[in-house]
C-alpha cells in the first residue's frame, strides 16, 4: 500500500511537471501571422463572355485613379449565317484607389479606342479610322476633343500611339489619304507633337522613314523623345526637329527581331524589350547591351545555382519603380523582378529575375495562363490578367523572392 502511494505521489509529481512544461511552452509561442502575403484580389472581376470575350488588357493609373481596359468585341452584321465578324470594341472601368466602386466611362468618339494612354493630368484615348485624340478629366467627368487634324472625306486614319514630350502630347497615326487604295505603297503615317496648345506635324518626309517612325508607347529622356516601333527605337531631338533612328538591336532571332514591345526609363537609363530580350542604351557608346533576359518553361540546364531556358519567351510589359525592374506579359505567368539591381543580400549571386509568384488563395491567381499589363501605384504592382486583378505589396518583395531561382536565357 506505501508503494502505491509513492508510485501515485510520482505520477501526478510527473502530471503536474508535464502540464508546467506545456503552460510555458504555449505562453512563450508566438500567435500565428495569418496576415495576407503576397498577391491580393484588387476588387475587379471583369465581365467575360465565350462569344465577346471582356478579359482584362491593361491597366494604368492617374495619380490616386486606377484606370482598365478589357478587349471586348461587338458582333458585326455579315449577311452571312456561315461567317460570323466581330469589332474590337474594349471598355474602360475608372475607380479612385480605396473606394471600391468602379464607373464605365464612354468616349464621345465616332469610333471605337485603338489606343490607350494615361498620366497625372488624364486619359487620353485614340480612335480607329477617324482619327480621334480625346482626353478625359477624371475629376471633373468631361471628355474634351484633341483631335490634331480634320480628316477629308476618304481618308481614314487609326491613331496608333499616344505619349508625352515633357507636357506636350505626340500622337503617332497610320492610314490611308485614300481608303479605296489600300495597299502598302498608299500607308501614310502622321507625327503630330503639341505645343502651347498647336498641334505641329512632325512627320519624316522621307516615306521610308515615316513608315518606321509610327511608334506605340514613348518616353523622354534627357531632353529627347524616344519611340518604339515596329522597327526598333527612333529618337525625336527637339533641337534638330529630326528624327534619328538608334543602332539596330544585337542577336537577332528572327525577321521582326526589331520589333520592339515596349520601353521604359529605369535609373536614368533607356531600357527595352525586343524579341524576348532585355536590353539597357549605352548613350556614349551608342549601343544596346542585353542584362540578361527571361525564360520560358522548357528544356533546362543546371548551372550556377541558376536555371538556363533555352525557349524563347515573349514579354510584352517592361515598368519600373525607380528601385525595381518589372517584366511580365506574353507566355509568362507571373511578373518578374530584375535581380541586376540587387546588393546584399544577393550580391553574389548571378543576375537574372525572380518570379515574384502566386501567393493567392488556391494558387489560382494566374491560372488563365499569363499576365496582360502591370503597373506601379505608390507602393502597390497592379496586375490585370484575363480573368482577374490583382495587387502586391512591394514592401513584400524581399520576402516573395527570397528563396526563389535565378532565371536566364540562353
Amino acid at each position: 500500500m506505501k508503494k502505491l502511494k509513492y508510485c501515485v505521489t510520482f505520477l501526478f509529481m510527473l502530471a503536474v511537471f508535464a502540464c508546467t512544461e506545456n503552460s510555458a511552452t504555449s505562453s512563450s509561442t508566438q500567435p500565428e501571422d495569418n496576415t495576407p502575403f503576397g498577391w491580393l484580389e484588387g476588387g475587379f472581376t471583369p465581365e467575360i463572355s465565350a462569344d465577346r470575350g471582356g478579359g482584362l488588357q491593361k491597366i494604368s493609373h492617374s495619380g490616386n485613379w486606377l484606370v482598365l481596359m478589357d478587349d471586348w468585341t461587338t458582333p458585326i452584321e455579315s449577311g452571312s449565317i456561315l461567317k460570323k465578324y466581330s469589332a474590337y470594341t474594349p471598355r474602360l472601368f475608372v475607380s479612385k484607389i480605396g473606394s471600391g466602386r468602379w464607373d464605365t466611362i464612354v468616349p464621345p468618339a465616332k469610333e471605337d479606342i485603338k489606343s490607350l494612354y494615361v498620366d497625372s493630368s488624364g486619359i487620353y484615348i485614340g480612335t480607329y479610322f477617324t482619327g480621334e485624340v480625346w482626353k478625359y478629366d477624371l475629376d471633373n467627368k468631361e471628355w474634351t476633343d484633341l483631335s490634331p487634324c480634320k480628316l477629308k472625306e476618304r481618308e481614314g486614319f487609326h491613331v496608333f500611339g499616344i505619349s508625352k514630350y515633357k507636357t506636350n502630347l505626340f500622337v503617332s497615326m497610320s492610314g490611308y489619304q485614300d481608303t479605296n487604295v489600300q495597299v502598302y505603297d498608299s500607308i501614310r503615317v502622321l507625327q503630330f507633337l503639341q505645343e502651347n496648345s498647336v498641334w505641329i506635324d512632325v512627320t519624316p518626309k522621307k516615306f521610308a522613314e515615316d513608315i518606321k517612325t509610327q511608334f506605340h508607347k514613348g518616353v523622354t529622356l534627357n531632353n529627347k523623345f524616344y519611340a518604339a516601333t515596329m522597327y526598333g527605337v527612333w529618337t525625336w531631338d527637339i533641337t534638330s526637329r529630326q528624327w534619328k533612328h538608334l543602332p539596330d538591336f544585337p542577336e537577332p532571332h528572327s525577321w521582326f527581331s526589331q520589333k520592339v514591345n515596349d520601353i521604359a526609363v529605369h535609373k536614368g537609363i533607356l531600357h527595352a524589350i525586343v524579341s524576348g530580350r532585355v536590353y539597357s542604351f549605352d548613350e556614349l557608346a551608342e549601343k544596346w547591351i542585353s542584362i540578361d533576359s527571361l525564360h520560358y518553361r522548357g528544356d533546362t540546364t543546371d548551372i550556377r545555382n541558376c536555371w538556363i531556358y533555352t525557349n524563347t519567351p515573349s514579354p510584352t510589359t517592361l515598368i519600373s519603380d525607380g528601385e525595381h525592374l518589372f517584366v511580365s506579359g506574353g507566355i509568362s505567368d507571373e511578373p518578374y523582378v530584375y535581380m541586376g539591381d540587387y546588393g546584399e543580400p544577393y550580391g553574389n549571386i548571378s543576375k537574372g529575375w525572380r518570379t515574384i509568384g502566386s501567393w493567392c488563395k488556391n494558387f489560382q491567381c494566374f491560372q488563365t495562363g499569363g499576365t496582360n499589363s502591370i503597373d506601379i501605384v505608390g507602393d502597390t504592382l497592379y496586375n490585370a490578367n484575363w480573368e482577374n486583378l490583382l495587387k502586391f505589396p512591394l514592401d513584400k518583395l524581399d520576402s516573395a523572392i527570397a528563396d526563389g531561382n535565378d532565371f536566364h536565357w540562353n
